[in-house]
Parts: C-alpha cells; structure tokens; sequence
C-alpha cells in the first residue's frame, strides 16, 4: 500500500539518517536559541515585495514558540510550522534509533502514476489550506500594529489619545472650549 520496506543497515547506507539528522538538529537548535529581537524582523523577499505573506510566512516564529513550549502561539503563527517542527522531533528519534541502535533502516518505494499525483495533490492542497489560514491573520495583526503605530506617531509630544479624537456633531472642539 504505502511501498514502505525495511532494509538491512549495510544495503541501506546510513547517509539519508545522518544527513536529515543533521539538519533537523539545526533547524531545531536555532529555533531554541534565536535571540526573539531577530525574529521581530520581517525580512520575508515575497511579503516585501507584494504585501501578502507567503505560505511558509511565520514558520520560523512558529518553531521558535515551539521550542519554548509555546504550543497555541505555535499553531496562531502557522500550523504547517508545527506540523513540520514535530516532523523533525520524530525524524531526529528514528534516526537516533537506526544510527545508535544498528537497527534496519525504513525506506520508501518510489511512488508513480497516480499515486505520485495523488500525492502532489493533497501536499498542494495543505500548502495552500495553510496559506489561506495565514493570510487573513497577517492582514489583521497588520493593520493593528499599523494603527496602533500611525495613532501613537499621530499623538505628537504632549497630546493625548482624548484630544485627537474627532468630536461629536454639535458640540464644540476640545480646543476651542479653553
């Protein structure tokens, strides 16, 4: 069904385990030890140049809540990032247990026809799902730090958030009632 076998460790190589170990421990390191004002930082080449996020758009935030324990803020920044953080947790077990434990290694037969395109379909299909759940978030927390940003440099030194409000029809204005 799925074309998973076991083969033995000489047949195999341990390459595939050691390399997507290597990485997955990486990726994982940095998601624990980013200092948090690096993430602040949108530097996303796709974001800057149309305004919309991307479909990876928070999956650093979101592996970095993860490797804080942050598990909500995690899935608000991008379910994918979590889904794919566990991934790597899980590849980093397997793998451990293949290396250290001279233990057969999985591998996957290689899928053709309309397995193959199945499979491209319901990877687009979650890439895109995760997208459309990140986009209207995005837009929304921006336009509230916008807001937030525009009405404290609209405040000016000395003025308060009551005496920039516009005032109510028919009464006078916060200034002239001095």
């Amino acid at each position: 069904m799925l074309g998973l076998r076991l083969v033995e460790r000489g047949k195999a190589g341990i390459w595939i385990e050691a390399v997507y170990a290597a990485i997955a421990m990486v990726g994982l390191a940095v998601a624990r030890f980013i200092p948090e004002q690096m993430l602040e930082a949108r530097t996303c080449p796709f974001l800057l140049l149309t305004g919309h996020p991307c479909p990876s758009c928070g999956m650093t935030r979101a592996w970095h809540a993860m490797a804080h324990f942050h598990f909500a803020d995690a899935l608000r920044m991008n379910p994918l990032g979590v889904v794919l953080f566990l991934g790597a947790c899980c590849w980093l077990v397997y793998a451990a247990v293949v290396l250290v434990g001279r233990t057969r290694a999985v591998r996957f037969d290689r899928p053709s026809g309309r397995r193959l395109n199945a499979i491209r379909i319901v990877l687009a299909a979650v890439i895109i799902g995760n997208w459309v759940y990140i986009i209207p978030r995005h837009h929304f927390q921006g336009a509230g730090i916008r807001t937030f940003v525009s009405s404290r440099t609209a405040l000016g030194a000395g003025a308060t958030e009551d005496s920039t409000q516009a005032d109510k029809p028919g009464e006078p204005a916060a200034d002239s009632a001095r």
